[in-house]
């Protein structure tokens, strides 16, 4: 299986997340949430994903390996309202 790995950003800090590509961003945020509560990191329980470094926009049931992502692209948590 590929995988990316990239980084996500939260409050000013970026963590390197090695990702399968092929799963949807749905199972992306699945993926942050449980990493970040192995490390004590708590998120906002309603949160998007933005590429900071690309102009792409993507929904919870795209495939990664739809879109122009590699190795250090960065994933930026934005919390939003439910």
């Amino acid at each position: 299986m590929k995988t990316i790995t990239v980084g996500i950003k939260w409050r000013d800090q970026i963590y390197d997340l090695k990702l399968p590509t092929q799963v949807s961003f749905k199972r992306v945020k699945e993926l942050i949430c449980e990493s970040f509560s192995m490390m004590n990191q708590e998120l906002p329980s309603h949160f998007d994903l933005q590429v900071t470094n690309k102009s792409i926009a993507f929904y919870d049931d795209d495939q990664i390996a739809d879109f122009p992502l590699g190795n250090g692209d960065q994933l930026e948590i934005v919390g939003r309202k439910k």
